[in-house]
């Protein structure tokens, strides 16, 4: 008669399937965890991995999530079609019941700084950590904060529970930088350790250099209350080499220079000079950083982080690398950078478009917002009607509708205005993901090895 954790095993195998839901995943979880010692339940799991059947690719990572915190994938578990990559809806789930499952939480956390948590990217077509950041980069494209993808990759591979990670991907403020907490996420998922001595944090409070790793260092001399003192900072890996110094100041930029950036990298634009913040003010800097997704001649495509409301990831495709004289290499649609001044003058201007009023007259009187006004007096039309019927249902739904109409106008009054002034972001480097430590794969062979069992 088999022993009861025995029979949980066995009942893993029948039950567990490509439909089975997060909670009923996480409730074996809960029960292999228990019983993960017990020699009948380990021998029925030398035996699934020995054979490698499809039918057992469900139960083999319910149990190697659940007896050692890892997820050995399968053949039978991949990430879609090459070039429309996603991530494998099953292992989803059961990497978001891992995040869930109290009791393997502390074992989770420290394979997270050893071993890959994304296995289904690990393909014949996806060798090469280059290849599997870009595929990964593009799986979490088009995504946001109703996206609980996001839960399992802002996780750093189990780092953060699932509590933990749900929180990180709501940060869109002054507590972290979504562009750089998801090519920190994307990079760790890839298998490129991005968990160093440092104990990370959930969102990226100490900014770029330090949240995604600074392999060297730079030492300058600064003359500080008339003493002269060597400091130390951290730069970028790779820095743009189109900037010679000029009297005293990088005031140089050279077009012959252009800057080359491969699959998979990691590239920051950020403004110069006094160009330093983003237009929102309060003191946004306007660093930004993507990913390298593909590579068309002189043609990139890239993956964001911190796009739209500042909590979504796009895919810009075709983006095309030019070089504006005397400020840098850049892409389009880099955007622009400003000073505070620039910033103050763009906030006096709006103050005119305070009221409805002006931004109905803007519609009258400007080109680009013609194609506003019929919207406009639609949704008015609508408004007042349900007014004079006294319905407040509809009122609220039609107010609602009518402010929101005037708002989007007023965001494009002020990029219109912020185009006048400011300066185009350029490229000041990129990080690389095949000068970082990787992350061990936990296949087969590794489990069977933790089970005593050596080799298939």
């Amino acid at each position: 008669m088999p022993t009861a954790v025995e029979t949980v095993a066995e009942e893993i195998r029948e039950k567990i399937t490509s439909n089975s839901t997060e909670d009923e995943i996480r409730q074996y979880l809960v029960k292999v965890a228990a019983g993960a010692s017990d020699a009948d339940m380990r021998e029925s799991f030398k035996t699934m991995l020995r054979s490698g059947k499809q039918s057992d690719c469900y139960a083999i990572n319910v149990l190697a999530a659940g007896m050692f915190a890892v997820l050995p994938g399968s053949k039978y578990l991949m990430p879609g079609e090459t070039g429309a990559y996603k991530v494998n809806p099953f292992l989803h789930k059961l990497r978001k019941a891992m995040l869930g499952c109290a009791e393997i939480n502390g074992k989770l956390e420290e394979n997270s700084t050893k071993y890959i948590f994304y296995p289904e990217f690990l393909t014949i077509s996806l060798s090469g950590i280059r290849p599997r950041v870009a595929a990964i980069a593009r799986a979490h494209a088009g995504m946001g904060p109703k996206n609980d993808e996001l839960t399992c990759l802002y996780s750093l591979g189990g780092y953060f529970d699932k509590k933990t990670s749900e929180g990180a991907v709501k940060v869109t403020g002054s507590g972290g930088t979504t562009c750089i907490m998801t090519a920190r996420a994307i990079y760790h998922a890839a298998g490129a350790k991005m968990i160093g001595q440092r104990v990370p944090t959930v969102n990226t409070p100490l900014g770029m250099n330090v949240e995604l790793g600074v392999p060297s260092v730079k030492t300058s001399s600064v003359k500080k209350d008339g003493i002269w003192k060597e400091v130390t900072n951290p730069v970028v890996t790779v820095e743009r080499s189109d900037r010679v110094e000029f009297k005293g100041g990088f005031d140089e930029n050279h077009e012959d220079v252009r800057p080359r950036l491969e699959l998979g990298d990691i590239y920051l634009v950020d403004g110069d000079g006094v160009h330093k913040f983003l237009m929102r003010g309060q003191g946004a800097l306007a660093g930004h950083v993507g990913i390298i997704v593909g590579i068309t001649g002189e043609t990139y495509s890239t993956v964001d982080g911190g796009a739209g409301m500042g909590a979504e990831i796009h895919l810009s495709e075709n983006r095309k690398m030019f070089f504006k004289r005397d400020v840098g290499w850049t892409f389009t649609n880099a955007s622009s950078s400003f000073s505070q001044a620039e910033i103050d003058l763009i906030d006096e201007y709006m103050k005119g478009f305070q009221s409805d009023s002006a931004v109905v007259q803007w519609f009258q009187t400007n080109a680009q917002g013609a194609g506003y006004l019929a919207n406009y007096n639609t949704a008015k039309a609508n408004y007042d009607k349900a007014v004079q019927q006294n319905n407040q249902q509809l009122t609220k739904l039609h107010g609602q509708a009518l402010q929101a109409l005037l708002n989007n106008a007023r965001r494009l009054i002020r990029m219109m205005k912020a185009n006048t002034v400011g300066e185009v972001r350029t490229i000041q480097g990129w990080w690389k993901p095949d000068r970082y430590e990787e992350l061990a794969y936990a296949g087969t062979d590794t489990v069977l090895g933790w089970l005593g069992a050596g080799p298939k």
